[in-house]
């Protein structure tokens, strides 16, 4: 089944609600890159630190973001009947698999992900102190850049270098959508072994077939 919609379907009869599920991806992503320069720009100015320990704290976040990434695409997403209209799952997920050239769902509403992003600051401020204001930064840059690479691969072509395994293995995972739940690192469907087969074909390992990209 093709999918040639390019404009947005109506997800919610409240006109409040549906307007926020229309995102501009750059508009996000240049909020949320603010928000981290200016996280970490704080921290060093005011907390006392080493470069070895903001490198580490920094890709650490990084790393956790990708973690966070791979098991709510998985668990949260995928959960339920995730491509049937009346479900939940199918309005913060399931519409981005059947209409997945729509260029304005293929983001979070900018009020939920700040919301969602200023709990996790929370919750590591808990966990770490002071230490939160140079982990953050490199959470929130994670999710910048998992917003940058999933515009890409839907509005661009892949090009003909390294990168090119991005778009590879999210239109991987539209087509099988039990696999590749990682789109900004391939290291948790490593470790969950949730890889595609390199000769991935027919039936194998697949409950949706006909999703395409």
């Amino acid at each position: 089944m093709k999918n040639e919609l390019k404009t947005a379907p109506r997800l919610f009869d409240n006109a409040f609600l549906e307007k926020l599920t229309h995102t501009n991806s750059k508009v996000a992503i240049t909020i949320y890159v603010a928000t981290a320069m200016g996280v970490l720009v704080y921290g060093l100015s005011t907390i006392p630190t080493t470069f070895i320990q903001v490198f580490v704290l920094f890709n650490l976040g990084r790393v956790t973001f990708t973690l966070v990434e791979y098991l709510l695409h998985r668990y949260v997403y995928h959960s339920g009947k995730y491509d049937q209209p009346t479900e939940w799952q199918f309005k913060i997920h399931g519409v981005h698999h059947k209409h997945p050239k729509v260029e304005d769902q293929l983001a979070m509403p900018i009020p939920l992900a700040i919301v969602i992003l200023g709990s996790f600051f929370f919750l590591f401020y808990y966990l770490m102190g002071s230490n939160s204001f140079f982990f953050f930064p490199g959470f929130v840059l994670g999710y910048a850049f998992y917003l940058t690479m999933h515009y890409l691969i839907h509005m661009r072509k892949a090009p003909k270098n390294y990168f090119k395994w991005f778009w590879r293995l999210h239109h991987l995972h539209h087509r099988f959508d039990d696999r590749a739940f990682g789109l900004s690192s391939r290291l948790w469907d490593r470790v969950f072994r949730t890889m595609p087969p390199k000769k991935m074909n027919g039936k194998r390992g697949v409950r949706n077939q006909k999703s395409k990209i």
